[in-house]
């Protein structure tokens, strides 16, 4: 591609052809062009070819390279003159599949729009406490097995997370049902991060301190613990065991899992970017 472009991009499209570098409005008496550039434009506004006598108006032009290197704005008949019908057709070509790739470029800019904000605030505020929640309701599940299944987990950030780097990573044509069901995707990521944080508020206050402490002596009993404790914001439980070094000796073994103290953050601004 020449220099004078403004980008070098296989699919940008130029749309305001009388602004691009080198690019000159009347060309000097006597002065013919050498060739086509192989990229053409669709501008915004109508342009005048820069070589018919009546100065044709179009959307859909070539640009024509003078001898001193400089450009001007041709339509279509003064092209084929230029150049020839098959290199013309050609360039019209890869101008109508560049307007159709900017056209959809614009389409998954609509529909992404305000959703990198979104991941970027769940990412840094929600789910990092998600995933303490998980892994904390999951070291109780190891420490009391019979408890399988009484501490709340949460899911649903995290699949919204995932939703949103799906729907950000959308590229290529996208049809008419296409659209919708990108729609449909964004309002279900949308729905689930509303759910998750619900989700998420309850399964963080049954892993505090208070809560779990109420139902320590049940669990130790049910599990086989000799002894079973809070050590600050620990759970401690223990039991004797076999020393593995004496065969008629026993240890006393004891195990901690630490519990949520951090605070569910405050859910409004992640609200307030999906409303």
């Amino acid at each position: 591609m020449s220099k004078h472009y403004a980008a070098d991009d296989d699919d940008f499209l130029i749309t305001d052809p009388e602004k691009q570098p080198g690019v000159i409005s009347e060309v000097p008496a006597g002065v013919k062009p050498l060739r086509l550039e192989p990229i053409g434009y669709r501008a915004n506004i109508e342009v005048r070819c820069a070589f018919c006598r009546n100065r044709q108006r179009h959307i859909y032009g070539f640009f024509a390279v003078l001898p001193d290197g400089s450009l001007a704005l041709c339509g279509n008949c003064c092209a084929v003159e230029i150049s020839d019908k098959s290199t013309v057709a050609k360039i019209k070509q890869d101008v109508k599949r560049r307007e159709i790739t900017n056209q959809n470029m614009i389409v998954i800019r609509e529909l992404t729009r305000g959703l990198p904000e979104v991941l970027k605030v769940l990412e840094r505020d929600v789910l990092p406490i998600e995933a303490q929640v998980n892994s904390t309701a999951k070291e109780l599940e190891w420490l009391f097995p019979s408890s399988r299944g009484t501490w709340k987990t949460s899911k649903k950030l995290g699949l919204a997370r995932g939703g949103l780097v799906s729907v950000l990573k959308i590229t290529g044509k996208l049809g008419e049902r296409d659209v919708e069901g990108v729609l449909e995707k964004r309002q279900r990521i949308f729905t689930a991060i509303r759910e998750g944080l619900q989700e998420l508020e309850v399964a963080a206050k049954a892993l505090r301190a208070e809560p779990v402490k109420h139902a320590l002596r049940t669990l130790a009993r049910r599990d086989g613990y000799e002894q079973v404790t809070m050590r600050g914001t620990e759970v401690v439980v223990g039991s004797w065991i076999p020393d593995p070094d004496d065969d008629e000796m026993e240890i006393f073994s004891e195990r901690t899992v630490p519990l949520l103290t951090v605070e569910v953050p405050d859910a409004r601004e992640l609200l307030g970017l999906i409303e």
